[in-house]
């Protein structure tokens, strides 16, 4: 306890006559200073325990419930996007890899997961003026991909930066041809993590270069991490899971509301 609380603490000048009102005041003041020292000083990683804890008890508990308790540990939305919701899912990936988790919970964990990203970008998303928007992204999952919260993720945190993104999951090459010919992008955004996807994003990436040369596609996703050659492999223009960089390579510039740069669509 540092000395200045311990000092007014122990003075008992303050209650000299017996009073209690002021004992508990100086009391509940006590008490709130060390609870927001504690707030401050509170290693994050025990913060990840507990938000994965929270999630994997949730069971019918509305989003809207499991975010108002993570608020009250002073988790701001971006910080919770950006940190806590990524690692809790690594978290979930890990137990299944050690057999101490069921593919069934780590499925439904990571649907918790998703519904607080979607909350949280709506809540977002009804205080932005699209008019400011200074680019404009299309962000692809390829179809039969089992991996989604990566690209989500990546979505909100590209919005925060000042982009505007459509998000495609699971769709025929088709239908994001037509969305891609009949729209207006400065670039194409493809997460995967299979590499059974990659014959489909090479096909895709060659579509694309049919319509325009001038429109990058960059590859992002678990699959950067772990394959090589993923350029030459699927004909994108770039591979990268950091958004900054992946605006740097569509030659764009964003309006930052956030100092957080890091990978973020794995």
């Amino acid at each position: 306890m540092p000395d200045s609380l311990r000092k007014r603490w122990i003075d008992q000048s303050q209650f000299e006559g017996g009073n209690v009102d002021v004992l508990a005041t100086t009391a509940l003041s006590f008490l709130a200073q060390r609870q927001e020292a504690e707030k401050k000083f509170f290693p994050q990683i025990m913060f990840s325990k507990r938000v994965q804890s929270l999630i994997m008890a949730a069971s019918h508990k509305p989003t809207a419930e499991i975010l108002d308790e993570i608020y009250q540990w002073d988790i701001s939305p971006e910080m919770l996007i950006d940190y806590y919701i990524p690692e809790a899912a690594r978290f979930f990936g890990e137990q299944w890899c050690n057999d101490k988790m069921s593919f069934a919970d780590v499925t439904i964990n990571v649907a918790r997961l998703q519904n607080i990203v979607r909350d949280i970008t709506a809540n977002q998303d009804t205080r932005v003026d699209f008019s400011k928007r200074r680019c404009s992204l299309l962000m692809i999952v390829p179809k039969d991909e089992d991996h989604t919260l990566g690209a989500m993720v990546a979505t909100t945190q590209l919005r925060r930066i000042g982009c505007s993104v459509r998000l495609a999951l699971g769709q025929e090459n088709s239908q994001m041809m037509e969305t891609v010919a009949n729209e207006h992008f400065d670039g194409i955004l493809i997460s995967t993590s299979r590499k059974e996807s990659l014959e489909l994003i090479r096909e895709f990436s060659d579509l694309c270069k049919s319509i325009s040369t001038c429109l990058p596609v960059i590859l992002g996703g678990y699959l950067v991490d772990t394959e090589h050659n993923l350029k030459s492999l699927t004909g994108v223009d770039y591979v990268t899971n950091d958004p900054h960089e992946a605006i740097r390579l569509c030659g764009l510039k964003t309006h930052h509301r956030s100092g957080a740069s890091q990978e973020i669509w794995r």
